[in-house]
């Protein structure tokens, strides 16, 4: 189990000084990408439509944190194979941008001992037993550059 980053392009972008990156992200189900407000331009989910500049985000528990965060998911976990999204970034300078891809596993859980416990449980209360496992990659993802860059 693992998260896949892969840059399959970039190019000059729309305005002095910026770049367009095109991300392949793979992974589970359920992933989340953040990236520096201050470097994000604008982002889409590549050829749905034009990028457009991400909307400002400010957590009342981290007012100074400057993260764009968009959550991904396609299902309910559990599949063999992996999702993957393209997305499009525009970003602003030349320097590496860091990028974080966090992916979150959900599985059903059965053991003796969870199906004991389902037993004591009233017959409305039953249900299946979820468990997630999580991982974080973070990236320094190169702008520059044609060539295509992946990190797993």
């Amino acid at each position: 189990k693992r998260v896949r980053i892969e840059r399959t392009g970039a190019a000059p972008g729309p305005e002095p000084g910026s770049r367009t990156l095109s991300l392949r992200v793979s992974g589970p189900s359920h992933m989340g990408v953040a990236a520096p407000e201050t470097r994000l331009l604008a982002w889409s989910f590549a050829a749905a439509e034009a990028p457009r500049p991400p909307v400002p985000r400010r957590s009342p528990f981290a007012p100074d944190e400057r993260l764009h965060f968009a959550f991904l998911t396609c299902g309910s976990g559990g599949g063999a194979e992996p999702c993957l999204w393209d997305l499009t970034l525009v970003v602003n300078g030349s320097a590496p941008l860091p990028l974080a891809v966090t992916g979150h596993y959900p599985d059903i859980a059965d053991t003796p001992e969870l199906e004991a416990l389902s037993e004591a449980l009233p017959t409305e209360l039953r249900a299946d037993w979820h468990w997630f496992s999580s991982m974080v990659q973070r990236v320094e993802l190169p702008v520059g550059g044609a060539e295509t860059v992946a990190y797993s």
